[in-house]
């Protein structure tokens, strides 16, 4: 069983769909949750290493999506977030996996943890960068993709966000519920639910399409997206 046990984690590390096959067939008796001495589970493994097809072998026979690891409390879409592994994340998240939930040994969902994942990099800086379109996908629910779709259903592809003509983005903050774009000119616009007055247009209404927010003699050079 040691052996098996140590099979599962590299199968799983390295992405190798065969021997992982063969580990979780029933009479192999390998353990789909079993744990390494980090408290890392081969779905953790797999997803922090972007394996998207042994992740959901791995999740298809049953593996926990909500499991933390020891050190830093990650589950499994925790670390597909951290790495950016987007579409791991997207398979996880229609298993059924939560973005809210669990928290991280910080206190961040999964959803905060790539938030500041995001926020951390150099090219959401306040430096200059070249300007041009946004692509979006995800939960259109909320009408954060600002794509005009308001059903609930899931975006998977990405698609070009409805920008004002004539308008190249510079900066992009993106939020559960709302986005917020500043332009090559230092203009602001904002989509998404509007609860709260988040989005800056001094109403509560929700915006399908990114508006231009009101902010005269207002040049914007950055933007961050609150809750």
């Amino acid at each position: 069983m040691s052996a098996f046990r140590a099979d599962i984690w590299r199968a799983a590390q390295t992405g190798d769909s065969a021997t992982l096959a063969a580990l979780l067939k029933k009479e192999a008796e390998v353990p789909v949750d079993i744990l390494n001495d980090w408290g890392v589970s081969p779905l953790m493994l797999a997803c922090s290493s972007g394996h998207e097809e042994v992740a959901a072998m791995l999740v298809q026979a049953g593996a926990a999506l909500g499991l933390q690891d020891r050190e830093s409390g990650y589950s499994a879409l925790h670390r597909a977030f951290l790495q950016c592994h987007l579409a791991v994340a997207a398979m996880l998240v229609r298993a059924g996996a939560s973005v809210d939930v669990p928290l991280d040994r910080e206190g961040l969902s999964p959803l905060l943890l790539l938030q500041r994942r995001f926020a951390s990099n150099a090219w959401l800086s306040a430096k200059p960068m070249p300007a041009g379109d946004i692509f979006t996908w995800g939960q259109a629910g909320n009408v954060a993709l600002g794509r005009g779709e308001t059903s609930a259903s899931l975006a998977v592809a990405p698609g070009r966000a409805e920008v004002p003509p004539f308008t190249c983005a510079r900066a992009v903050a993106v939020a559960k519920h709302h986005t917020l774009i500043v332009d090559e000119g230092g203009g602001m616009h904002s989509c998404g639910l509007g609860v709260g007055g988040r989005l800056g247009h001094g109403d509560e209404a929700a915006v399908v399409l990114p508006t231009r927010v009101r902010l005269p003699r207002v040049r914007v050079v950055s933007v961050a997206a609150g809750l």
